[in-house]
């Protein structure tokens, strides 16, 4: 109910259109009523997108489908500079002179960049942009694959394959203009300015968080108990996916969040949002090993519960990470993936070790406690 009344109402607000001083909005004719009508305006594009991105984030980072879509936020980006924190209409229209509109809506750059045939060479109007095509971008992925795995049930295509490559070209485009963006020191973004989302996107937009917690052992998700028949069906998919060459893009990048992350030495706890998103990366690490393997042995780095060698750990970690980062099959730089490359993919439990000590020693929430516990449970850790 929610989601369409606020569609609605953007919809008839007609947030597309912009006002700079001087021009007539509707019945405003003092500068103050033009710039209260300025903001009225911001407000509303700023609710609409900040409710789109809440919404694919909750499907992609904690399962299901995005309620709502791009196309039906077909407006321009809210503006984000400095103008939005003046403190008067004077200020206001100073800052106006250089904080300039976007000229077209954020949905036509969103077809730029998911289309493999264009390149946006001119990077994002800004930071606040750039976040809400990355979700624009996952949230087309996941449609599509939803639509791509339910034809494929009636008969094999190759749909998975190609929107894999289109995915992949679209989050490297999006990353090289995101580079070319510049962060100012007063920005309010619309989500966080991390980069876990487009890591975990890789695999996320088709494999759901649901599916991953599922062949790991976790009984309820979502205060629904999964059974028998749901660990098969979740199985299946993550099987069928890890033997695919999207695969190894997804799992590189998994790795690059979880390196990021065991690189930052700040003694800062990091926010839920990525340390949710390193659990899943390990998740998305060990599923493909298992998928590959059917096992995992432990037996050199765990007994009776307990770690045998912290620093083995901490190397077969290094081991596993710089496996997965190496470039994958088929990739430009032709090299192929050594047999040792290939055997340290499947021995995820370092990297399992390392990761949970550091979401252990971070954790401030339930769910990361209820993570730990997953994590634990595949290393044969005893849950403590």
């Amino acid at each position: 109910m929610f989601h369409g009344i606020l569609v609605e109402t953007t919809r008839r607000l007609d947030c597309s259109s912009g006002s700079r001083p001087g021009e007539d909005i509707g019945s405003a004719s003092s500068p103050i009523e033009v710039w209260m009508e300025w903001v009225r305006t911001q407000s509303i594009r700023r609710l609409a997108f900040h409710a789109f991105i809440f919404d694919v984030e909750k499907a992609i980072l904690y399962g299901g489908d995005p309620i709502m879509t791009p196309f039906e936020l077909n407006y321009k980006t809210p503006i984000y500079g400095i103008a939005w924190f003046a403190s008067s209409q004077k200020e206001w229209a100073q800052y106006m002179t250089t904080d300039s509109d976007r000229a077209t809506s954020c949905l036509v750059t969103l077809k730029e960049t998911w289309n493999p045939s264009t390149v946006v060479s001119s990077g994002y109007y800004d930071a606040c942009e750039s976040v809400i095509i990355l979700y624009g971008l996952v949230c087309v992925a996941r449609l599509i694959s939803r639509h791509e795995e339910t034809a494929s049930l009636k008969s094999p295509a190759s749909g998975l394959d190609s929107l894999g490559k289109i995915v992949e070209q679209s989050l490297r485009r999006w990353e090289l203009a995101r580079e070319m963006i510049r962060f100012p020191e007063r920005t309010l973004l619309l989500g966080p300015d991390c980069m876990c989302v487009m890591r975990l996107a890789f695999t996320l937009y088709e494999i759901d968080p649901i599916d991953l917690q599922t062949v790991a052992g976790r009984a309820i998700i979502e205060s629904k108990k999964r059974g028998r028949d749901d660990y098969a069906r979740s199985k299946r998919k993550i099987r069928i996916w890890a033997r695919s060459t999207r695969a190894y893009a997804g799992v590189a990048n998994a790795a690059l969040l979880i390196q990021t992350r065991l690189d930052d030495t700040s003694p800062v706890t990091h926010c839920h949002h990525c340390l949710w998103s390193l659990y899943l990366a390990a998740l998305i690490c060990w599923n493909f090993g298992f998928a590959l393997t059917s096992a995992t042995r432990t037996n050199h780095l765990v007994a009776h519960g307990q770690i045998l060698s912290a620093e083995l750990a901490e190397q077969e970690c290094f081991q596993y990470l710089q496996a997965a980062t190496s470039p994958m099959p088929g990739s430009q730089s032709g090299r192929q993936r050594t047999e040792e490359e290939q055997m340290a993919l499947s021995r995820t439990v370092g990297m399992l070790i390392v990761v949970t000590r550091l979401l252990r020693q971070r954790s401030g929430s339930s769910m990361i406690d209820e993570g730990v516990k997953v994590l634990s449970r595949l290393m044969e850790l005893s849950v403590r």
